[in-house]
C-alpha cells in the first residue's frame, strides 16, 4: 500500500493539490433571476401551481403526527425517487433525505433545504375541504404548504435541468412540532449529516414572512405526587391538584419584558381520578420562550423556585406527616441564536424580496432553524406563500391566492445559496454495436490533437452521469494531449448491477448467473469504443487508460478479470463498493465460484500481474444506502475504505510479486472530483 505521506513501497510520492469551484451565496438575486435558464425555471415554478396546490391538499390528508410521521415519510420517499434526487433513504430517526449533488467540486456550499413532515394534531385521518381559493384541513399551512414547496422546487431543477455549482440536500423532517423538540433536524447536524452542512433553510407555514433569528425555549412537565385517598375520609392530605395550582397561580404573576420577547404558557394539566378523591399524582406542562438567552434564563430559574415553592407551601398547608413530592422534568430545549443582518444569506433574502416586490419582513420564531442558527451555520425559515389563518387549530384553512409567490421566491433563494453552473456545451457521439443498444459516449479533445494523442476511457459510478465525470477531466485532457471518452451506459438499457457494475457478462436476477454472449458484455464495448475512437480521430494509440469511480471502480476491475485480452495500459479502481474476490470457492460476485464464465487459477494470478491501481478516500468511510450492505460485502469491510485493504490483501496472498497497487487519498471521500485529481497525478507519472 501507497500512502501520500509515507512510503511502504519503493514507489514515488504523489503531491496532490486540490481546486475546485467555489459558489459563492450571491446577494444580487435581480441579476439571478435574469439568467436565461433561471428565469425559464421561475416562470415553470409559476406554471405548475395548480398542481402544486392540488400536492399540498394530497399531502395534507396523510395523517402525520408528530412521532408518527411514517406513512407521510414513505410517501416522500417515493415521491423524492420519482423526481430523480439522489440517494434517497429514510435515516434511522425518520427524516427523509435526497440529495442532488452540484457540479463545483468539493469546495462549494451544500445547503439542507427543509420542510417538516409532522403535525400537532393526532387525528388518524385528516379530510380537507375546498372552495375556490380557501382551503380548510388540519395543518393544511403548517406544514402542507412548506412540504409542498419542497417537493416543487425539487422538481422544477430536475424538469428544467438547473445545474447548480453547489449541492443541495432535500429533507422532509420528523419531529419540529411539540414534543418533537426538533429531534429530526439535530440529528441531521449530529449525526446523519454532521459536518456536511453549510447552509439551512426550512419551509414551514403559510405567507411571506422571513426567520432569522431563533426564539429558543424550555419546556418542562411538573408532576407533583402523593399519597392520595377519599376527599372525605382521608382530608387533610397534601393534594397535588391543589399544588398545581399554587404554581399555575405564580406562573400567571410572572414579569417579563416587552423586549425581547419573552413569553410563558402553562399548556396542559392532568391528575386525579375522580371528584370525590384526592390526587395521587397531577401534572404540569410548561413552555418559556425568549429571543434572549439571558431573559429565558431568567424565567427558567423562577420557575423551577416557584414549582418548589408550591410544593413546600401545600405540604406547610396540612399538619399531615405524608407529604407531597416534585419532579420537574425537562421535555424540550430548543437554542436561541441571532445572525448579523448582513449575513449573505438574509441579504439574498430580502434582495429576493425585491424582485418580486415582496415587503421584506424578517422575525425571531421557533423553527427547524434554531439549531443551525445556534451553531453558527446560516440559515433562514422562509414561509411558503399563500395566506394561513388558525394554525394549530380545528379552524386552520390556506388562502391560495398568489401562492406562486412562495414558490418562486423559495427556488431563487435556493438558487441564490447554491450557484447556477455554467453550461459547458460537451460533446458527444452516440457509438453503435451490433446487436447492442446505443450508448452516448461524451469526450473532450485537446487542442493538440494529433496521431500521437492518448487515450483514457473515464467510467461513470452508479448516477450514470458520465457528462458529469468528463468534466472532472476536461482541462486535464487539454494539458496532457488526452482524448477522453466517457461512456453513458443509461440505467433503462444496461440495468444495475448486472448490466453495469458486472459489465453485463450475465442476464436475470443476480446470482442466476446466466451467461450473455461476448457481444453483448458493456466490457467488449469498450474495446470496441477504443478501435473506433482511433479511426474517427485518426489516432496511433495502441494502448489505452481507464479509470472507474464507485460503480465505475466496480467495472473496471472486473474488466481487467474477464477480458485479459484488453489493449489496457493503467486502470484505476476509485472507491469501488465491493469487489470480486480472487477466489474460487466464493459466490459470484463476491467470488469466482459459479461465474457465468468459469475461470482457472491460472487466469486469476494472470490478473494479478496486470497493472491495475486501487485508489481508496481516506473520508469514504460511510454506511450509505447506495453501500451494498450484504453479509457477503460486509465481509469485506463495513465501508469503501476497508473493503480497498481487503481487497488489496487477497491479490498479494495470491501473489506477494503483483503489480498492484493501492494508493490513499488523503480527506477525500466518496467524490468522483477529488479522486480524478488523485487519478490525474498517477497517470502524469505513468
Amino acid at each position: 500500500m501507497l500512502k501520500l505521506s509515507k512510503i511502504f513501497f519503493t514507489f514515488f510520492i504523489i503531491a496532490f493539490t486540490f481546486f475546485s469551484l467555489s459558489a459563492q451565496v450571491t446577494t444580487d438575486a435581480e441579476k439571478l433571476a435574469n439568467n436565461p435558464k433561471v428565469k425559464d425555471a421561475l416562470e415553470y415554478i409559476k406554471s405548475i401551481e395548480p398542481n402544486t396546490v392540488e400536492e399540498q391538499i394530497k399531502i395534507t390528508e396523510i395523517a402525520s403526527p408528530t412521532f408518527k410521521e411514517q406513512k407521510r415519510a414513505e410517501y416522500f420517499k417515493q415521491q423524492f425517487t420519482q423526481v430523480g434526487l439522489k440517494n434517497v433513504r429514510i435515516d434511522k430517526v425518520g427524516n427523509v433525505i435526497g440529495e442532488r449533488p452540484g457540479k463545483g467540486g468539493a469546495n462549494v456550499p451544500t445547503l439542507v433545504l427543509a420542510a417538516h413532515l409532522d403535525t400537532v394534531f393526532d387525528n388518524s385521518e385528516v379530510k380537507v375541504t375546498r372552495n375556490g381559493s380557501i382551503i380548510k384541513g388540519l395543518g393544511i399551512s403548517d406544514d402542507g404548504r412548506g412540504l409542498t414547496v419542497l417537493l416543487a422546487i425539487a422538481r422544477t431543477l430536475e424538469t428544467q435541468k438547473i445545474t447548480t455549482q453547489g449541492n443541495i440536500i432535500f429533507v422532509a423532517n420528523v419531529g419540529e412540532e411539540g414534543l418533537g423538540d426538533l429531534y429530526g433536524t439535530r440529528h441531521l447536524f449530529n449525526e446523519e449529516l454532521k459536518g456536511k452542512i453549510t447552509h439551512f433553510i426550512s419551509i414551514d407555514g403559510s405567507g411571506l414572512t422571513v426567520t432569522t433569528a431563533a426564539v429558543g425555549s424550555f419546556r418542562y412537565r411538573v408532576t407533583y405526587t402523593g399519597a392520595g385517598g377519599h376527599s372525605y375520609g382521608a382530608f387533610g392530605l397534601p393534594n397535588p391538584i391543589h399544588a398545581i395550582g399554587r404554581l399555575i397561580e405564580k406562573v400567571s404573576r410572572f414579569q417579563i419584558p416587552e423586549h425581547p420577547k419573552t413569553t410563558f404558557n402553562v399548556g396542559k394539566i392532568e391528575g386525579g381520578t375522580s371528584v370525590n378523591s384526592i390526587a395521587r399524582t397531577a401534572t404540569l406542562e410548561m413552555d418559556m420562550r425568549s429571543e434572549s438567552a439571558e431573559e429565558l434564563a431568567k424565567i427558567d430559574a423562577e420557575f423551577k423556585k416557584a414549582a418548589q415553592t408550591s410544593l413546600e407551601e401545600e405540604n406547610a398547608r396540612w399538619a399531615n406527616p405524608r407529604k407531597l413530592t416534585v419532579e420537574i422534568k425537562p421535555i424540550g430545549n430548543r437554542p436561541t441564536g441571532t445572525q448579523s443582518p448582513d449575513s449573505p444569506i438574509i441579504k439574498l433574502t430580502a434582495s429576493a424580496d425585491k424582485v418580486f416586490n415582496i415587503k421584506s419582513e424578517f422575525t425571531a420564531t421557533s423553527t427547524d432553524s434554531n439549531i443551525p442558527i445556534s451553531l453558527g451555520i446560516p440559515a433562514i425559515t422562509i414561509d411558503g406563500g399563500g395566506k394561513g389563518t388558525g394554525e394549530h387549530s380545528i379552524d386552520e384553512q390556506f388562502d391560495s391566492t398568489d401562492s406562486h409567490l412562495g414558490s418562486q421566491r423559495g427556488l431563487l433563494i435556493v438558487l441564490g445559496v447554491v450557484g447556477v453552473a455554467e453550461d459547458k456545451n460537451l460533446t458527444s457521439f452516440n457509438f453503435k454495436s451490433e446487436g447492442n443498444p446505443d450508448v452516448k459516449v461524451f469526450y473532450s479533445a485537446p487542442p493538440t490533437l494529433s496521431p500521437k494523442t492518448k487515450i483514457l476511457i473515464v467510467m461513470a459510478g452508479r448516477q450514470r452521469d458520465a457528462d458529469n465525470y468528463l468534466e472532472s477531466w476536461i482541462d486535464w485532457s487539454k494539458k496532457n494531449d488526452y482524448l477522453v471518452l466517457a461512456p453513458q451506459f443509461d440505467e433503462k438499457n444496461w440495468v444495475e448491477p448486472l448490466g453495469y457494475n458486472f459489465g453485463n457478462i450475465a442476464s436475470g436476477k443476480e446470482k442466476d448467473n446466466t451467461p450473455n454472449p461476448k457481444s453483448n458484455w458493456a466490457f467488449t464495448l469498450i474495446e470496441q469504443m477504443f478501435d473506433y475512437s482511433r479511426k474517427e480521430f485518426k489516432l496511433n494509440a495502441t494502448k489505452y487508460d481507464l479509470f472507474g469511480h464507485s460503480a465505475g471502480g466496480q467495472f473496471v476491475h472486473r474488466f481487467m478479470l474477464f477480458m485479459p485480452e484488453a489493449r489496457v495500459r493503467t486502470v484505476i479502481a476509485a472507491n469501488p463498493g465491493f469487489y470480486t474476490l480472487p477466489d474460487l470457492n466464493e459466490e459470484f460476485p463476491y467470488g469466482l465460484k459459479n461465474s457465468p464464465y468459469p475461470l482457472t487459477q491460472k487466469d486469476l494470478l494472470g490478473w494479478t500481474n496486470r497493472k491495475l491501481i486501487l485508489m481508496r478516500g481516506t473520508a469514504d468511510v460511510e454506511r450509505t444506502e447506495s453501500l451494498r450492505q450484504t453479509p457477503e460485502a460486509d465481509a469485506q469491510g463495513k465501508n469503501r475504505f476497508e473493503r480497498a485493504a481487503f481487497m488489496f490483501n487477497k491479490i498479494k496472498t495470491l501473489n506477494p510479486k503483483t503489480t498492484w497497487q493501492m494508493f490513499e487519498v488523503p480527506n477525500v471521500a466518496h467524490d468522483q472530483k477529488g479522486m480524478a485529481l488523485a487519478a490525474q497525478k498517477v497517470l502524469e507519472n505513468n
